[in-house]
């Protein structure tokens, strides 16, 4: 559950300084970001600059590698982490740790008011405002805890901090290739545009006016969203219960194994976090079969060209099946249709060739339903969520129905007729996520550019 908190540490305004000029950049970057001018009464002040007078107003957190499941527990004081950090948002996602960890780290200890910086992550940088019924608790590795001293809104503070000018400006010094992160200095040294208080107290109301609004048409689009799924689901279990044919007494009940002919699994080895490009070779991920689209720019590139093997080359017509993931995505599979670079097949990858007599459109269209989805839960292993796995042999165990061939066909081409109508509207979804996001940033541009009131 995602709350925008309404958290403040509003106090009496200090003595706003000139603004300054100069740029971001403090540790020997050489592409530093000119700071623009600022309106009337406006300044320029770091993060640094910003935090209370107070010893450990800004301070990164403790563990690192060293936090280990024993350090957590059922309840007691709360751990702030990377999954508490919305795009400016608080996100309630919970974690508690020992009271006796917790008498220990207190200067890592995070109150309402305060503002937690992701130091890690694709969007830096990213923050959010813990509210004030955060109740005991520390910030986490890869997170930084910032505390504004007074005659400063910390609203006014983490909107800034995640708004696209900050980002742009912050870019030179992100480092990290596939992870991107920041560390300590870095945050301190991000330059934020600071009104005086009284004018940044009008600003966050006006923020939050329109983001309320913005709130509301997105909730609409997101019931819609729901809605699209729903149907999806219902059309496929219509299609494999035989709802949508005038008779199943020809159907046979089989398994997958009956209709597989080979099953090919590629190699998994280092590669560089990008994708490829040109004539490069890469190997597939998991992520690319998992959103009911092939998308081999979820690749990575393989540097080592005796790795390269032609033979596990992802090619036009393949059907690609994740053998490992999540245990609500493990079995993701896809036909791939839009192949746009050389990626080769991973060891968590495979790719099924089918005996004649089969539509493998059918199959798809099966394992996707949730017939497919129950057989591929209960016969996947693991002993954590977060990561199951399902063999080649129970891969074949898989129960599936299967009408005659020609019955196949024309359930696919009924599934595909309607599931188009279903695609173009979930497109134009997607299109108003994308301009809302947009809406939303273009009120923080304004905001900090002091047009918003």
């Amino acid at each position: 559950m995602k709350a925008r908190s309404k958290a403040r540490r509003d106090s009496e305004p200090g003595s706003p300084r000139d603004s300054i000029a100069g740029t971001i950049a403090e540790a020997g970057d050489d592409e530093a970001v000119a700071l623009e001018p600022l309106p009337h009464g406006w300044s320029w002040r770091t993060v640094g600059e910003l935090a209370a007078p107070e010893p450990n107003a800004i301070t990164d957190g403790p563990f690192g590698s060293k936090l280990k499941t024993e350090h957590y527990t059922p309840s007691g004081p709360r751990v702030i982490r990377l999954a508490n950090i919305g795009d400016g948002e608080f996100i309630d996602a919970r974690a508690h740790i020992s009271e006796e960890h917790f008498a220990a780290l207190q200067k890592h200890r995070v109150h309402g008011g305060d503002i937690v910086i992701a130091a890690l992550g694709e969007t830096l940088p990213r923050a959010c405002l813990i509210p004030n019924d955060v109740g005991p608790a520390i910030v986490k590795a890869d997170c930084i805890r910032f505390r504004p001293a007074k005659g400063y809104s910390s609203a006014f503070l983490n909107y800034a901090l995640n708004s696209e000018g900050t980002r742009k400006r912050v870019a030179s010094v992100i480092h990290g290739v596939g992870r991107p992160r920041l560390n300590l200095s870095e945050v301190k040294s991000i330059a934020l545009p600071v009104a005086r208080i009284d004018e940044q107290r009008r600003i966050v109301a006006e923020i939050e006016k329109e983001f309320t609004r913005l709130e509301a048409a997105q909730s609409l689009v997101e019931r819609g969203r729901a809605n699209l799924a729903g149907y999806r689901d219902a059309l496929l279990v219509a299609a494999c219960s035989g709802d949508l044919s005038i008779s199943t007494s020809d159907w046979i009940d089989s398994n997958l194994g009956s209709v597989l002919l080979r099953i090919e699994a590629g190699k998994s080895f280092r590669c560089e976090e990008r994708p490829p490009i040109g004539d490069e070779t890469g190997v597939v991920k998991v992520s690319a079969v998992t959103w009911g689209e092939y998308n081999d720019d979820e690749s990575k590139t393989c540097l080592d060209a005796d790795r390269i093997e032609a033979r596990f080359l992802v090619r036009a017509g393949d059907f690609l099946f994740s053998r490992a993931n999540t245990i609500e995505l493990v079995g993701a599979c896809v036909i791939a249709r839009n192949v746009t670079r050389r990626v080769m097949l991973s060891d968590k990858i495979l790719r099924f060739h089918f005996v004649e007599g089969v539509d493998p459109r059918w199959v798809l269209y099966w394992l996707r339903s949730k017939f497919g989805r129950k057989e591929i839960e209960r016969l996947s292993t693991g002993n954590q969520e977060s990561m199951r796995n399902i063999g080649q042999d129970r891969i074949r165990q898989i129960a599936i129905r299967l009408p005659p061939l020609e019955e196949q066909k024309r359930l696919v081409a009924e599934i595909e007729h309607r599931l188009s109508v279903s695609t173009k509207t979930s497109a134009a979804v997607t299109g108003i996520r994308r301009r809302a996001e947009a809406l939303r940033q273009a009120i923080l541009q304004k905001a900090f550019s002091g047009h918003l009131v």
